[in-house]
């Protein structure tokens, strides 16, 4: 009875290294977990809005005089409907979503285990962790409206995907390939792209031009940065003005778009 313990995790540690050992059975197992844990919900959330993107493109615009689309939209600062939109075209706005999603996810899972795996050496220890991260919701942003295992299609899941599969090959010494991944995310979805643009950066930075160009580059775009949000004319020629009740209207809906509603929590 004391041995039993023993032999069994020992019997645990051993096939979770033979899995972490074998990419291909790993992404089915975290495809399964996850599966289990927080099955596809179908066209909701913020899938709706993006569904509407890919048929307003598809239809050629038969959405353009809502008031969504009729200042212009996010649409037009992503490549994603129209990458999606010959999908839709060919198997519908219900399948093309799904095989979308199948697709984000799997490419999302890939590249947290090569990620994962090249920071830590040790196969069980990653094979648990990314395991664990299956199964729980990890939230960030204002308000706790987003999660990393999105359950749903967003053009978010396939960016954070090629991010993190770029921010792998940056470490294993391929920075064109990143590079060129990294932007191809920044086209899918531009703010959550953009992090992964700034660590590529910083690293070849770091590499290349040494501690010191680092952390002067680090400081002046800062320094810049406080400048355009202190600075109101400065901020107002870079982003434009909003009339008060248009911010209110935004407010209304979409309050986690503002820092100033935001919960300690949220901050932290």
């Amino acid at each position: 009875t004391n041995c039993y313990p023993s032999d069994w995790l020992a019997k645990a540690v051993e096939a979770l290294a033979r899995i972490a050992d074998r990419p291909w059975t790993l992404l089915l197992l975290l495809l399964f977990v996850n599966t289990i844990a927080q099955p596809y919900a179908g066209i909701t959330h913020d899938a709706r809005l993006y569904s509407a993107q890919v048929l307003n493109r598809v239809e050629g615009g038969s959405y353009a005089d809502d008031l969504f689309f009729r200042y212009g939209s996010q649409d037009d600062y992503s490549l994603f409907s129209r990458l999606a939109a010959p999908l839709v075209q060919w198997f519908g706005l219900q399948a093309a979503f799904f095989g979308l999603y199948l697709l984000s996810k799997s490419l999302l899972f890939f590249g947290m285990i090569r990620l994962v795996q090249t920071l830590v050496p040790n196969r069980v220890a990653s094979a648990l962790a990314l395991i664990y991260c299956m199964g729980i919701g990890v939230t960030y942003g204002g308000q706790h409206m987003l999660n990393v295992q999105e359950n749903f299609v967003t053009p978010r899941l396939l960016a954070v995907a090629l991010v993190l599969i770029g921010l792998d090959l940056v470490l294993r010494g391929r920075p064109i390939l990143s590079g060129l991944l990294i932007l191809f995310a920044v086209g899918i979805h531009p703010l959550m792209a953009f992090g992964g643009l700034l660590i590529w950066a910083g690293f070849h930075l770091w590499k290349y031009l040494g501690v010191q160009t680092f952390v002067a580059a680090t400081i002046g775009s800062c320094a810049l940065a406080a400048a355009v949000l202190i600075v109101e004319p400065l901020g107002t020629r870079c982003f434009g003005m909003m009339d008060d009740d248009w911010r209110l209207s935004i407010l209304h809906a979409s309050s986690f778009n503002f820092p100033s509603q935001w919960a300690r929590t949220d901050w932290y």
